[in-house]
C-alpha cells in the first residue's frame, strides 16, 4: 500500500508541475497580448491625433486664402483627411467584437 501512496503522490508531483508550467506558458501569452493591445492603443492615438492636428493645419492654412486652386487643393485635403478618418473609424467598428 505505500508503494502505490508512493507512485500516487509521484504521479500527483508530475500534474503539478504540468499545471504549473501550463500556467506560466498561459501568463506568458497572456503578457503577449497585453503588450499588443497597448501597442495597438499607442498607434490608434497617434493616428487619431494626426488626423486631428492634419485638419487643424489645413484649417489654419486656409485662412487669408484667396486664391481658388490653393483652396480647392486644401479643400481636397480635407476630404482626404476625412475619409481616412472615416476609413479609420471604420475599420475598429469592424473589428470590434459585439
Amino acid at each position: 500500500m505505500t508503494q502505490r501512496l508512493d507512485q500516487i503522490l509521484t504521479r500527483l508531483g508530475v500534474l503539478t508541475t504540468q499545471v504549473t508550467h501550463m500556467d506560466a506558458a498561459a501568463q506568458a501569452k497572456l503578457d503577449a497580448l497585453n503588450a499588443e493591445v497597448a501597442k495597438q492603443t499607442t498607434v490608434e492615438s497617434s493616428v487619431e491625433t494626426l488626423l486631428t492636428g492634419l485638419s487643424a493645419q489645413i484649417a489654419e492654412l486656409k485662412k487669408g486664402v484667396t486664391d481658388p486652386a490653393v483652396l480647392a487643393a486644401l479643400d481636397a485635403a480635407t476630404a482626404l483627411v476625412a475619409a481616412n478618418n472615416a476609413k479609420a473609424a471604420a475599420a475598429v467598428v469592424a473589428n470590434t467584437p459585439a
